[in-house]
């Protein structure tokens, strides 16, 4: 069913689309950021739970390049069906979408397409599983305020329990944007969408993803820069417009810039482009209880009495207003200390636990030892200081409203049975926020351990699909 065809194109982005359409697909022969980023993206998503037909949202679905070969991978992977929802204000666009599909024997699944923009009031999509905005937030309105008609705040309305939506756009680290704001644009990059998505309270995690740009035919020998159609075709769609109106003196400067940010691998050369990755998910509302049933629920109570007698309450800290649970007396404790990993061990110990997942400071003294017992390793999430390839996320904590956690991204496969480790649970925004990291990179979540839980604060909101493990309770 096709919903808004009579609707005429947006101009700041149709004419644009519409008049460089085949330049801009001929600039894409220079990079394969479209191959990565649909590559990258099929694969965190081949484990999607709806058993029907997955529905997916192409937000500025422009002519498919990327948004087409994500939905092709994913097909491929696992033989799934799809029903693929379009919006973008360009008919031009649409048509040269519509040919993609067909050549990718996608055609079929095509369902409403809204030649409108995604912003619009009119334009009002059916709950989706999937949405996909691959350097589309560039064209659509508004996203970066805070109020109740925000586009972001949209795309998490739309999304089914159990959805995500896949926003991708430019690290300000990444050389071609570097390049963009030495000519006085590229201001649209990740660090401004981190801040409108707290803008909109809207739970997210990021990370970057490396491709490359084929710059050798702007080179000759000895690493000369020609100006010839090539350099030409690359150099006006990285600084657009603003290219013809720079002086010589500034595109001088910006060849220089671009030859240091260029190096010669086998034969030819390329320029790294970084892209940011934004992950909205929506978690899917069921209902899981807790083990605690029989031996386990009276050793819990046994336990929670010894260990509030040792717990120290410090009012006012670290804050005013606060009552700070001390829990460091229990690790002093050593008969309490293996009265505690002893009694996680034995919830978990059929569980095939892979790794014991915890955050810096005291969860992560916990989850060695209980690690330990559980004959399993050890993945630390901090703050700072991880090394290699990371996804981060920041969230807002009870002392402090952006705190930022980092996860090793090659340190849990897919499939690979999590326990995650807390020592307390105040607000559940700390483990919200690592769920969903340690979820994004394939590990499956096989419980919740933590000493203490502050009910009054409701920590387990938002986390009811899984079993969570308590001992003391205030």
């Amino acid at each position: 069913m096709h919903q808004g065809s009579e609707i005429t194109p947006s101009r700041s982005v149709a004419s644009f689309f519409n008049q460089r359409a085949d330049f801009y697909e001929n600039y894409l022969n220079h990079t394969d950021q479209k191959k990565v980023a649909s590559r990258y993206i099929s694969q965190m998503l081949e484990g999607m739970a709806p058993q029907g037909p997955i529905r997916i949202l192409c937000i500025g679905g422009g002519s498919g390049e990327g948004d087409l070969q994500v939905i092709k991978n994913l097909s491929g992977r696992r033989g799934r069906k799809f029903v693929i929802d379009y919006i973008d204000p360009s008919a031009t666009m649409y048509e040269k979408f519509l040919k993609r599909a067909r050549k990718l024997g996608l055609d079929s699944g095509i369902g409403n397409v809204y030649l409108k923009r995604f912003e619009d009031v009119s334009c009002r999509p059916e709950p989706q599983d999937v949405i996909l905005a691959l350097n589309s937030l560039y064209f659509i309105k508004n996203w970066k305020t805070g109020t109740r008609n925000n586009p972001l705040k949209k795309m998490l309305g739309l999304l089914r329990p159990g959805g995500v939506a896949v926003l991708v756009v430019r690290s300000v680290r990444s050389p071609h944007t570097i390049l963009k704001k030495m000519a006085g644009g590229g201001r649209t990059t990740g660090d401004v969408l981190e801040k409108a998505l707290r803008k909109c309270n809207i739970s997210y995690y990021k990370e970057d993803v490396a491709s490359s740009i084929d710059v050798t035919d702007c080179f000759g020998k000895g690493g000369k820069f020609l100006y010839n159609s090539a350099s030409y075709k690359l150099l006006s769609f990285i600084f657009g417009d603003r290219w013809a109106r720079l002086s010589d003196k500034r595109k001088s400067a910006l060849v220089e810039k671009l030859k240091e940010l260029s190096v010669a691998r086998n034969g030819r050369r390329y320029m790294k482009a970084v892209h940011q990755y934004f992950w909205i998910r929506k978690g899917n509302g069921n209902v899981k209880e807790t083990a605690e049933t029989g031996k386990a629920m009276k050793d819990r109570r046994a336990l929670e009495k010894k260990l509030k007698g040792s717990i120290n309450s410090v009012r006012n800290f670290p804050v005013k207003g606060i009552l700070f649970r001390d829990t460091t007396p229990l690790l002093r404790d050593k008969e309490l200390f293996d009265e505690i990993t002893d009694y996680a061990m034995m919830l978990y110990k059929d569980e095939g636990v892979d790794f014991c997942v915890a955050k810096d400071m005291q969860a992560l003294i916990w989850a060695g030892a209980i690690a330990s017992k559980l004959h399993c390793g050890v993945v630390p999430m901090f703050r700072k200081d991880l090394a290699g390839p990371v996804i981060s996320s920041v969230y807002s904590h009870e002392y402090n409203p952006e705190r930022l956690v980092h996860l090793q991204k090659n340190s849990i496969k897919r499939g690979q049975k999590v326990l995650m480790i807390d020592y307390i649970m105040a607000t559940g925004e700390t483990m919200r926020t690592m769920a969903r990291m340690v979820e994004h990179l394939g590990g499956r979540i096989v419980g919740i351990f933590s000493i203490i839980e502050l009910g009054k604060l409701q920590p387990r909101k938002g986390l009811e699909k899984y079993r969570i493990d308590t001992i003391v309770k205030y």
